[in-house]
């Protein structure tokens, strides 16, 4: 686990939080994730999504102006990326 780690570590920029965690950083504009899973597969690297709190990997996020999301659903069935997140911040700019 620890060559694992050193190698992602330096590779697909991770960080440590203050409390210790592992993080990787996917946007200027929000604080890092959380990661879940790590693998050598940056783009498979399960985080927990910022926006619905949910396990889901690093290739499968989307962005819209530095806030990121994913297609999980969220309780009330909406799509996470979709449904929530876009419509929130499209209104910014209206």
């Amino acid at each position: 686990m620890k060559d694992i780690l050193l190698n992602v570590k330096y590779n697909h920029g991770l960080i440590e939080n203050e409390k210790g965690e592992l993080c990787k950083i996917m946007s200027l504009t929000q604080p890092p994730c959380n990661v879940l899973e790590l693998n050598d597969d940056e783009m498979e690297i399960i985080i927990e999504c910022p926006n619905c709190h949910k396990p889901t990997k690093v290739g499968e996020t989307r962005m819209i102006s530095g806030y990121v999301g994913c297609d999980n659903k969220l309780p009330d069935g909406r799509v996470c990326y979709w449904d929530d997140l876009l419509p929130r911040i499209r209104r910014r700019y209206e």
